[in-house]
């Protein structure tokens, strides 16, 4: 089965709202954000929420998202998701790090994986971080995350 694990889980992640280089002007680390943040949302549901469906030789297997959250600390974030494989019974926690900026009510992240050298914006309100994802093949996929 070819399912295409790292896409997958950076298009449900906030980074994979990528947006290509690192040009905004942010005002750099804000202590004030700081503190974890749980996911709470996907697609305007409570996990787990499946994301993905994909039909295989074997039948159809479904990808959900289980839970996670994002750390944010000095200018610097952590953030972990876990995703179920429902037929083949495979969990699989994805973790990225990296730094943050804020400006306004924007949230940059910028990932530490030199693979995939991305940066990514969401929106940062009333300590909920939210982001929207969009591919053709997997669709619009919003998450959000709350402190």
């Amino acid at each position: 089965m070819k399912l295409r694990r790292y896409a997958l889980a950076w298009l449900l992640l906030p980074f994979l709202a990528a947006c290509g280089g690192d040009d905004d002007d942010g005002t750099g680390p804000d202590s004030s954000v700081d503190g974890n943040y749980a996911l709470v949302e996907v697609n305007g549901q409570a996990p787990p929420v499946i994301v993905y469906t994909q039909q295989t030789d074997d039948g159809q297997v479904d990808v959900s998202v289980v839970g996670g959250g994002i750390a944010l600390s000095n200018g610097k974030y952590e953030m972990k998701l876990t995703l179920r494989l429902v037929q083949a019974s495979f969990e699989y926690t994805f973790r990225d790090t990296g730094t943050f900026k804020v400006s306004g009510s924007t949230i940059t992240f910028d990932t530490d994986d030199p693979r995939t050298n991305e940066v990514a914006v969401g929106t940062l309100r009333g300590g909920e971080i939210r982001f929207t994802a969009s591919d053709a093949e997997f669709g619009e996929i919003s998450v959000v995350f709350r402190k």
